[in-house]
């Protein structure tokens, strides 16, 4: 049964099918690499708007303004369905709950890959480790979307 298995890095380059993974290893590497270099920018603006208070407020507004508008568009169409201010009301909180499971599920799957990396032992920088964990953290987020 079972046994050790061992990958080339040249059969994962090629993109060829590695007897048993679940598919084309290509795909697998692509959706990293991207996920990586969208981490990366987003890591460079990230600190950006973190040394600068205006930045970083606007931010912050655009969030809410977004979050408020999403409560809202919300809160519209029900009470157009049903006619009940109570009911519209609910579904705008629903929109709360939901950004914040969201947020709790991408948390938890960032804390997941984390703890992964950590067992592995590797020697590297906080920096790397951190734009390694966000990175296949969405794409795994991605994934189940």
């Amino acid at each position: 049964m079972g046994g050790s298995k061992t990958y080339s890095i040249s059969k994962v380059k090629r993109g060829g099918k590695i007897s048993g993974s679940p598919g084309n290893s290509t795909l697998v590497l692509n959706a990293i690499q991207s996920s990586v270099q969208n981490e990366i920018i987003a890591q460079s603006l990230g600190a950006m708007i973190s040394y600068a208070t205006q930045l970083n407020t606007l931010v912050y507004a655009l969030k809410f303004v977004k979050l408020a508008y999403k409560m809202y568009c919300a809160g519209e169409k029900t009470y157009n369905e049903t006619g009940d201010g109570e009911e519209a009301i609910k579904a705008a909180a629903g929109i709360v709950v939901q950004e914040a499971l969201d947020k709790l599920k991408g948390e938890g799957i960032r804390l997941a890959v984390s703890y992964a990396l950590n067992q592995e032992d590797i020697n590297i920088n906080d920096t790397t480790k951190t734009i390694i964990v966000d990175s296949i953290s969405g794409a795994i987020e991605n994934a189940l979307k």
